[in-house]
Parts: C-alpha cells; structure tokens; sequence
C-alpha cells in the first residue's frame, strides 16, 4: 500500500514553480485517489490546502475484513502488501490507514460516496466522520442513495462536480479571481 509520497512530491514541485501560489493547492481523488488524498491529508498535513475525496479507504482493517466477507477473492493483494490476514499484523493495517494519522489533519475535507458502492462499503463514510467529529476537524459529506463506486447517473456527476468546483473556488482560488 503506497504512502501517497508520490502526491506528495509533485505538490513540493509545483510549489517550487514560481508561477504557482503555494499556499493554493489542492488534492483529490476518486477510489485509491481517494485513500490517496485522505493519506495525503492526514500524514502531511502543511502540504494541501483543501481534500476531496470520492469513495476512499479510510481504515484498511475494516475494509478488510469486509472484503473478507463479500469479496474474499479479491483480499489476496492486500494480504501481500500488508504482511499477512488483519488478525495477523493489525498494526500495519492500522499504520497504513489515514484514520491512523487524523489527529494531523489541517485542511478541509470533502466526501463524496455512493451508499450501494459494491468496492468500498459505505462504512468507510461513517468512520471518516466519526473521526474528523472526535478530533474536532472540518469536513463535510455528500453522500447518494442508490449510487454504486463508480456514480451511474449523469445528474450524480453534474450535483458532485458542481459541489467540486464550489470548494475549489472557495478554498484554493485567489482573493483577486485570478491566478498568480
């Protein structure tokens, strides 16, 4: 499981570049660019100014354990990069997960999953909000009823875009409307 270091990296860039406003970038994601915008957030914490995050893993050994369940044919990958079954080598799991570092966590996180998502369980939504409620962090959740991992329905598209293009006009656009 990667630790977002590439994310992370390309974000140092560009804020090397003299023509982009550090302080005004973001990071997003849909499925393991999801999980990679909640690792970037919670483990470096001064690099982004703003998350969104589409149907991320936010607990690898909850997840886990629900693939175990539902889809135990597909826990074989996992298993191999992690060191073993959850019962085995909870910490690495744990370690590897962003809920593991959500005390760190500084900028605005946005959510967005569909509640039948067949590849992450919509738990991963609930644990996302319990913990950013428990240590007090800002965030907030558009979630849709009957929408699978992947949204089906174009007005889903249109309605989670729309909400996107809000946040990044709020959080990571300059105070003049226009760009550095």
């Amino acid at each position: 499981v990667n630790d977002c270091v590439g994310v992370v990296n390309g974000a140092k860039y560009l804020k090397s570049l003299s023509f982009i406003d550090p302080e005004r970038i973001g990071v997003w994601g849909i499925s393991y660019g999801g999980y990679m915008t909640l690792h970037a957030l919670a483990k470096h914490p001064d690099i982004f100014k703003l998350g969104i995050n589409f149907a991320g893993i936010f607990n690898i050994k909850s997840w886990m354990e629900w693939v175990e369940k539902n889809y135990p044919q597909d826990t074989d990958f996992f298993k191999a990069r992690m060191g073993g079954e959850v019962k085995d080598n909870p910490e690495a799991y744990y370690k590897a997960s962003p809920i593991s570092h959500v005390t760190t966590v500084k900028s605005p996180l946005f959510n967005f999953q569909g509640t039948e998502d067949e590849a992450v369980n919509f738990k991963q939504l609930d644990e996302i909000v319990t913990a950013m409620v428990e240590n007090e962090k800002y965030f907030e959740v558009c979630y849709y009823p009957g929408e699978e991992h992947a949204f089906r329905n174009r007005k889903t598209w249109k309605d989670a875009f729309s909400k996107v293009e809000k946040y990044f006009n709020k959080y990571l656009k300059s105070e003049r409307g226009s760009s550095k």
